[in-house]
């Protein structure tokens, strides 16, 4: 699993209303388009409770 995605997902589980605003802009400081896509799947997915086996 992609480092943003574990981090956005435990910053979740801390209940940090911020957490894909705060891990959104650090992902996008790296220029790494694939950790943005990835980041931006995880927050849909989690919105619309559909879970993934990775």
């Amino acid at each position: 699993m992609n480092q943003f995605v574990c981090l956005y997902k435990h910053e979740l589980q801390r209940n940090n209303p911020n957490a894909f605003q705060n891990i959104y802009d650090i992902a996008s400081m790296t220029g790494n388009k694939l950790d943005l896509q990835l980041l931006k799947q995880a927050r849909e997915e989690l919105e619309h409770g559909i879970t993934r086996v990775s």
